[in-house]
Protein backbone atom coordinates (compact mmCIF):
# COMPACT_ATOMS: atom_id res chain seq x y z
CA UNK A 1 0.00 0.00 0.00
CA UNK A 2 2.54 2.54 0.47
CA UNK A 3 4.01 1.46 -2.94
CA UNK A 4 0.75 2.67 -4.36
CA UNK A 5 0.03 5.85 -2.31
CA UNK A 6 4.10 6.86 -2.79
CA UNK A 7 2.70 6.46 -6.86
CA UNK A 8 -0.33 8.63 -6.38
CA UNK A 9 1.67 11.02 -5.13
CA UNK A 10 3.99 11.51 -7.45
CA UNK A 11 1.48 11.47 -10.43
CA UNK A 12 -0.93 14.03 -8.34
CA UNK A 13 2.86 16.08 -7.44
CA UNK A 14 3.56 16.07 -11.16
CA UNK A 15 0.53 17.40 -12.39
CA UNK A 16 0.96 20.26 -9.72
CA UNK A 17 4.44 20.90 -10.63
CA UNK A 18 3.29 21.23 -14.64
CA UNK A 19 0.25 23.40 -13.58
CA UNK A 20 2.85 25.71 -11.86
CA UNK A 21 5.25 25.74 -14.32
CA UNK A 22 3.62 26.28 -16.96
CA UNK A 23 1.57 29.47 -15.67
CA UNK A 24 5.13 30.61 -14.56
CA UNK A 25 4.65 30.35 -11.19
CA UNK A 26 6.84 29.62 -7.96
CA UNK A 27 3.79 29.10 -5.70
CA UNK A 28 1.20 26.25 -6.32
CA UNK A 29 -2.50 27.03 -5.68
CA UNK A 30 -5.42 25.77 -4.75
CA UNK A 31 -6.59 25.24 -7.90
CA UNK A 32 -3.55 23.39 -9.10
CA UNK A 33 -4.36 20.86 -6.81
CA UNK A 34 -7.77 20.92 -7.38
CA UNK A 35 -7.35 20.11 -11.43
CA UNK A 36 -4.20 17.84 -10.58
CA UNK A 37 -6.80 15.81 -8.35
CA UNK A 38 -9.06 15.65 -10.67
CA UNK A 39 -6.98 14.81 -14.21
CA UNK A 40 -6.10 11.26 -11.73
CA UNK A 41 -9.47 10.69 -11.03
CA UNK A 42 -10.42 12.16 -7.58
CA UNK A 43 -12.43 15.15 -8.18
CA UNK A 44 -12.33 17.44 -5.00
CA UNK A 45 -15.72 19.33 -4.75
CA UNK A 46 -16.30 22.60 -2.90
CA UNK A 47 -13.19 24.81 -3.90
CA UNK A 48 -13.23 27.50 -6.89
CA UNK A 49 -16.02 26.68 -9.21
CA UNK A 50 -19.13 24.23 -8.76
CA UNK A 51 -16.58 21.85 -10.04
CA UNK A 52 -13.16 22.41 -11.96
CA UNK A 53 -13.50 22.41 -15.67
CA UNK A 54 -11.24 21.02 -18.10
CA UNK A 55 -9.88 22.50 -21.14
CA UNK A 56 -12.46 20.59 -23.16
CA UNK A 57 -15.64 21.75 -21.38
CA UNK A 58 -14.36 25.50 -20.82
CA UNK A 59 -14.00 26.05 -24.73
CA UNK A 60 -17.45 24.06 -25.09
CA UNK A 61 -18.99 26.82 -22.78
CA UNK A 62 -17.41 29.40 -24.29
CA UNK A 63 -18.64 28.57 -28.07
CA UNK A 64 -22.18 28.58 -26.07
CA UNK A 65 -21.59 31.88 -24.82
CA UNK A 66 -20.47 33.16 -28.57
CA UNK A 67 -23.52 31.34 -29.93
CA UNK A 68 -26.40 33.00 -26.98
CA UNK A 69 -24.28 35.99 -27.77
CA UNK A 70 -25.33 36.32 -31.63
CA UNK A 71 -28.77 34.88 -31.33
CA UNK A 72 -29.26 38.01 -28.86
CA UNK A 73 -27.29 40.41 -31.02
CA UNK A 74 -29.99 39.12 -34.06
CA UNK A 75 -32.84 39.67 -31.64
CA UNK A 76 -31.79 43.07 -30.82
CA UNK A 77 -31.43 43.80 -34.29
CA UNK A 78 -35.06 42.28 -34.92
CA UNK A 79 -36.16 44.55 -32.08
CA UNK A 80 -35.01 47.96 -33.70
CA UNK A 81 -36.23 47.03 -36.93
CA UNK A 82 -39.59 46.31 -35.53
CA UNK A 83 -39.78 49.85 -33.71
CA UNK A 84 -38.84 51.78 -37.06
CA UNK A 85 -41.23 49.98 -38.90
CA UNK A 86 -43.73 51.44 -36.17
CA UNK A 87 -42.63 54.52 -36.52
CA UNK A 88 -42.63 54.50 -39.83
CA UNK A 89 -46.55 53.01 -39.80
CA UNK A 90 -47.14 56.14 -37.37
CA UNK A 91 -45.82 59.03 -39.77
CA UNK A 92 -47.35 57.32 -42.59
CA UNK A 93 -51.01 56.87 -40.13
CA UNK A 94 -50.63 60.65 -39.32
CA UNK A 95 -50.20 61.88 -42.75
Amino acid sequence: TRLCLEDYLKRVLRDVVVLVEHADRFTCTVMDVVFALKRNGQVLYGYGDVYPQTRGQRVTKLRNKIVLSNEESESIITGSQQQQQQQQQQLLQDK
